[in-house]
């Protein structure tokens, strides 16, 4: 399991670039990289940064390596996540040197395997950095868990959040086998949803895909006032239950703020490996938002 993971980072000329495991280079966003830029000029040695809703570190242990490569000192990564494989996973390739998941300036790594909606291990204002990329949109509490990152952070520490816009939903679309339900149940549960026939490659079944995207649209138009909040939406599907939300930007510059933030950047944007229904001259086509914090 170890020998497949090949993620490292493209080097100091590729600053914000990095080699993904099918060796695909991988862009981070500006704002991204610009919470990179920031840990790195911390003149401190043994920054602690923690990586919230690590997975198995395929996208984040690189950050944490760009991070440790642009400052030349050692840091204190903490890596978390629910899900215990994927943390088991690796922690295994790092305490077993392999050099896609090790260090060049003796910073020190840990693993836990923690739910982010029930609290960060930390004690009061002892991080001096925070990084969660896709994770915010799977938690029940974003808002508390928000809270939480600037409990722990010290005054000053920085938060990145790479997470959903509402009409990502519309990407995450529910499935449900054909053999299961038929259209005209669908449609009566879903009238406003685009209901498809289509042959799932995963499944090597047909499958009816349901498109929430109309649905968000009409909650917005009729909701005004939550366009400063997000959209949540509980998908039930063959993949299992999920608990889904997407972000508009008004929710980090009014609700966010509110916690005792400074919203120094945020952005929005589409993707090409992420994409919804909507042409990209509609704002609806962003289904990324980058967002940088600092504690006040």
């Amino acid at each position: 399991m170890v020998d497949k993971i090949k993620f490292i980072t493209a080097g100091k000329d590729a600053f914000g670039v990095y080699r993904g495991k099918d060796m695909h280079l991988e862009e981070h966003h500006p704002v991204a990289q610009k919470w990179v830029e920031l840990m790195s000029k911390k003149n401190i040695p043994f920054a602690e940064i923690c990586f919230a809703g690590c997975g198995i570190g395929t996208s984040d242990f690189p950050i944490a390596k760009a991070v440790e490569l642009h400052s030349g000192k050692p840091s204190l990564f903490s890596f978390l996540d629910i899900q215990a494989g994927p943390v088991m996973e690796l922690a295994s390739a790092y305490y077993s040197g392999h050099p896609d998941r090790s260090f060049e300036h003796e910073s020190v790594a840990s693993f836990y395997v923690q739910d982010i909606d029930k609290g960060l291990p930390y004690q009061n204002a002892s991080v001096d950095g925070i990084w969660s990329r896709f994770t915010m949109h799977w938690l029940k509490k974003p808002l508390d868990a928000i809270a939480e990152f600037h409990r722990v952070l010290k005054t000053g520490g920085h938060a990145y959040i790479g997470t959903s816009t509402p009409y990502s939903l519309s990407v995450m679309n529910e499935i449900f086998l054909l053999t299961t339900i038929d259209y005209w149940t669908l449609l009566e549960r879903f009238p406003n949803a685009i209901i498809t026939e289509k042959f799932s490659n995963d499944l090597q079944k047909l499958i009816w895909e349901v498109n929430h995207g109309p649905e968000i649209t009409d909650y917005f138009r009729m909701h005004p006032n939550e366009e400063t909040y997000s959209y949540t939406k509980s998908l039930d599907s063959v993949s299992g239950n999920k608990h889904v939300t997407g972000f508009n930007g008004s929710f980090f510059k009014n609700t966010v703020s509110s916690l005792g933030f400074n919203v120094l950047e945020i952005a929005t944007e589409g993707s090409a490996h992420y994409a919804n229904q909507y042409q990209q001259s509609d704002d609806r086509s962003n289904t990324t938002i980058h967002v940088l914090l600092q504690k006040r």
